[in-house]
């Protein structure tokens, strides 16, 4: 879980797993993250996984620095009414939304629109998302 991160970001080795061709398959962009300017390669459809026994729609960006999977608020996030880090039991605790596929409108940007914003920059230096 990343509340820090737009969308879900994978392990760029986790592409080829998912049998997605970073170089043909995906943008490539420069983005801003907490340590600075990083590269990531964006796959536009996204990808299906389940939780909670549930099939999520999540962005798909793969990242070469990327060790773990970060669970971002733009796509991860919306599935669920409450989100909460219980630091010191060490806990997450989530609440799933009343109606999943609702969810996936739940949000003010979509997935086309993260890759729209992206294609329209030659010079991408950084994403960011109000």
């Amino acid at each position: 879980m990343d509340s820090g991160a737009d969308s879900t970001t994978f392990p760029l080795e986790w592409a080829k797993r998912l049998g997605i061709d970073h170089e043909k398959d995906c943008l490539e962009f420069e983005g801003g993250t907490a340590g600075g300017p990083a590269q990531w390669f964006l796959y536009e459809p996204g990808i299906h996984a389940t939780f909670f026994d549930r099939t999520l729609h999540l962005g798909a960006s793969f990242a070469p620095n990327c060790q773990v999977v970060l669970l971002g608020r733009q796509d991860f996030f919306r599935y669920f009414k409450t989100v909460a880090f219980d630091q010191e039991d060490e806990k997450l605790l989530l609440e799933t939304v009343s109606n999943w596929e609702v969810a996936t409108k739940a949000v003010g940007i979509t997935l086309e629109e993260i890759a729209d914003h992206i294609k329209l920059r030659e010079d991408v230096v950084s994403t960011e998302f109000e």
